[in-house]
């Protein structure tokens, strides 16, 4: 059978390699981008399976909800920033948190996280997956959530950024970019210090 030649579409299913995309990839990225344009509410499982070329039956065969879908690319789409360095000391792992978050780039990141912890209180099965999250998060932090001033501290820097992810409605405040961000580093790392 011949093969296909350099730059050439190949006809069929992908190959089933280390470089193809899988279902699930294609699933998370359709997911993310209709959060970000239409909302948590706004998703529709349908047009996710569009956007990702599956059927509406393959979301089902993957993830149990339309939540858990929701769940999983948040934290497929953070895992992407440089978050948790656990070789930093506390503090400075909180700045450079803060400094990713706040990063240009990340602006779709930040909206998606708004989105999901705005529907949290109206979603009943996703406020069980929002804290299983936040309780896989705290365990990236043992030395610091050991004491309850400790998971104070982690729980003050998420709400920080959670304020961080209402930025882009902020924009008719005039305020330089790295001075802003520079001021929310050190508010962060002053939550360990």
């Amino acid at each position: 059978m011949p093969s296909a030649r350099e730059g050439e579409r190949r006809l069929g299913r992908p190959p089933n390699g280390s470089n193809s995309v899988t279902t699930v990839d294609r699933l998370i990225a359709a997911a993310f981008v209709a959060c970000v344009e239409q909302g948590f509410d706004g998703v529709l499982l349908a047009d996710v399976a569009s956007r990702a070329g599956v059927t509406a039956n393959a979301v089902y065969r993957h993830f149990d909800s339309k939540s858990a879908l929701l769940v999983e690319t948040a934290k497929r789409s953070l895992e992407r920033l440089p978050l948790d360095d656990p070789a930093l000391e506390p503090h400075e792992r909180a700045r450079v948190l803060m400094r990713s978050f706040l990063a240009p780039d990340a602006a779709p990141i930040r909206r998606f996280v708004a989105e999901l912890v705005v529907a949290a209180p109206r979603h009943p099965d996703l406020m069980p997956l929002m804290a299983r999250w936040n309780d896989e998060r705290l365990a990236r932090w043992p030395t610091v959530t050991a004491t309850r001033a400790g998971r104070a501290s982690v729980k003050a820097l998420y709400v920080l950024l959670l304020g961080a992810c209402q930025l882009e409605a902020l924009a008719g405040i005039d305020a330089p970019a790295t001075a802003l961000t520079s001021r929310l580093e050190e508010a962060a790392a002053g939550l360990f210090l």
